[in-house]
């Protein structure tokens, strides 16, 4: 989705958050695919979300379902629970593999947060456009209602919806890059409170 800034001016205000996720400037095109494919987007990220949340268990739930031979941590040990050596050594195995497990839990839970805080980025910048403008964004780009229908649906022109939804992108890419660059001021300077 993203493509490399064309011009010095756009090299040069560019600004990436390679964590997981980038919530850094865009342009036009880059906003217009952004918006088609919000609801998608969104049920996706849900979706990741329970997954990522769902897989994270206890250290206690971990060893007792690799250790045991049941769900419940009740029932036979495992048979090659000999010794306290053995059961030693069985149990660093698991919690070396819980430990990679759940670092590739947090790295994923990092990348959906990230997406997370790009898409309420989007959403917020689309609160300030005025109600006409968030409006024909909305409905031709996240809702995918076609051009003709707004038009007639509105009582104006094709041309005119053409014209006001350039118009309302071009508003909205320079309000979400103004945004995204005082979050990265703030960031930068360490003053990122809860809210940024």
């Amino acid at each position: 989705m993203h493509q490399e800034p064309v011009t010095k001016a756009e090299e040069a205000g560019s600004v990436y958050f390679r964590t997981g996720g980038d919530t850094g400037r865009m342009t036009v095109p880059e906003m217009t695919e952004y918006l088609t494919e919000m609801k998608m987007q969104e049920e996706s990220l849900q979706k990741r979300r329970q997954e990522v949340e769902g897989e994270i268990v206890t250290v206690d739930e971990y060893i007792r379902l690799n250790a045991y031979g049941s769900h419940s941590g009740e029932g036979m040990v495992r048979s090659s629970f000999r010794d306290s050596d053995t059961l030693y050594r069985i149990w660093e195995n698991i919690e070396r593999e819980y430990e990679e497990r759940l670092a590739v839990l947090s790295e994923e839970a990092l990348r959906i947060a990230k997406e997370e805080q790009k898409l309420g980025y989007v959403r917020s910048c689309m609160r300030f456009l005025p109600a006409g403008q968030e409006e024909i964004l909305r409905m031709l780009y996240v809702e995918g209602m076609m051009q003709k229908e707004y038009a007639l649906s509105h009582g104006i022109s094709r041309s005119t919806v053409l014209r006001n939804a350039s118009r309302a992108m071009n508003n909205l890419v320079y309000i979400y890059n103004t945004y995204v660059m005082q979050q990265h001021s703030k960031w930068k300077n360490g003053v990122l409170d809860d809210e940024g």
